[in-house]
């Protein structure tokens, strides 16, 4: 199971041992586009896990990290962009881009003053991090890019929120409780806010690199819908949208979302087995899964499948990850992933997650209730 990292990884790659590959269709032009697909996503997988020592000292590292800070934040803070109506769409409600699970666009959910506030609180505290661990300023060209994401946390106390900034987190929380008829004390234990940075990548736009998910994964079982808002505009075509492959409007078909469910896959980055035994050779292992993840991946890539949304400042996206029908379990069509950004702005995003009250945990019933009156009512 063991390929070097050059020219001989596709054939290496060609003959997968997961078990569930040999139940793909019999038509052999199908088998052959199903074994490509396995063949690219792993082949990917490794470009995208696999990296080489950053060049430098930490010193020079965090000296080239500040000045590749500095350059995005200056073109976002540059980006301008017209006041939109936003009580005026709040009012008109939720555009429906899919059902089972729904999932909605809604129009000028936050401000742009508000924006504005958030993206500079984070880009103060963002270019206090060091830089991540696997970042060199020459990944930025290489062939496959290594997504730059920063992440911060609203509620943690060593990223203390100015005025500004905590007065338009609080607003779009109680615009998303208004939308989703939640009650004001639900906000202290069943929500999570996160403000995230992605950086420009050199590869097509809204190409899935950061992996398709459901989310619940990362130990969140208890998630169930999630709104997020894009703070700032990107370049035109540049990408940076949300991509949810098996979504439709009128459902869609979930057989891949839940052969991956049903092997314990809530991360496309978990479809395969990969360690390094010396330098110069990686093992890649398929699971029972990687067809599937596979497939996924592939369907991402098609700009006709399932919904894509563009990000506009503050445009927001709430989506469903459990729905009455399985209220206890991921949507097996909410797999989705943001789409990596070209051209030279990058893209702030704030999410907010949102988990089920304690006291219906466990208890299918109770918590069926529970999404039943907290859907979209259009």
């Amino acid at each position: 199971s063991t390929c070097g990292c050059g020219e001989s990884r596709r054939e290496y790659l060609q003959y997968p041992t997961c078990s569930t590959a040999l139940e793909l269709p019999l038509e052999l032009d199908r088998i052959r586009c199903a074994m490509d697909a396995i063949v690219d996503f792993l082949t990917e997988q490794v470009q995208l896990r696999v990296v080489a020592p950053p060049e430098g000292t930490h010193a020079e590292r965090e000296f080239q990290w500040r000045q590749c800070w500095g350059e995005w934040m200056s073109r976002i803070d540059s980006d301008h962009c017209p006041p939109k109506a936003q009580e005026e769409e709040l009012r008109i409600g939720p555009t429906t881009l899919a059902t089972d699970p729904g999932v909605y666009h809604l129009s000028g959910l936050m401000t742009p003053d508000e924006c504005i506030a958030v993206t500079q609180w984070g880009s103060v505290e963002g270019a206090t991090h060091a830089p991540p661990d696997h970042w060199s300023p020459t990944l930025e060209a290489a062939d496959v890019s290594r997504r730059v994401v920063v992440k911060l946390d609203s509620g943690d106390p060593r990223t203390p929120l100015p005025p500004a900034a905590a007065a338009a987190l609080d607003a779009v929380v109680v615009r998303t409780f208004h939308l989703l008829r939640l009650p004001e004390h639900f906000a202290s234990t069943s929500e999570v806010v996160q403000v995230t940075f992605s950086a420009p990548e050199s590869v097509v736009p809204n190409s899935p690199t950061i992996g398709l998910h459901v989310d619940q994964n990362n130990g969140n079982p208890t998630r169930w819908a999630t709104v997020l808002v894009y703070l700032n505009d990107v370049d035109p075509g540049a990408g940076g949208g949300t991509i949810f492959p098996l979504a439709q409007p009128d459902g869609g078909d979930s057989t891949i979302g839940q052969a991956l469910l049903d092997n314990g896959i809530t991360s496309t980055s978990e479809a395969c087995v990969l360690t390094i035994d010396a330098p110069g050779e990686v093992s890649i292992a398929p699971v029972d899964g990687t067809d599937a993840a596979a497939a996924l991946t592939a369907l991402a890539r098609d700009e006709t499948a399932g919904v894509r949304t563009e990000p506009r400042r503050g445009d927001g996206v709430l989506f469903f990850s459990a729905t009455p029908a399985a209220p206890l379990q991921s949507s097996p069509r909410s797999w989705h992933c943001g789409g990596s950004v070209a051209g030279s702005t990058g893209k702030w995003t704030l999410q907010i997650f949102l988990t089920l009250p304690v006291d219906v945990v466990g208890a299918p019933n109770e918590a069926r209730a529970f999404l039943q009156a907290h859907t979209i009512v259009e």
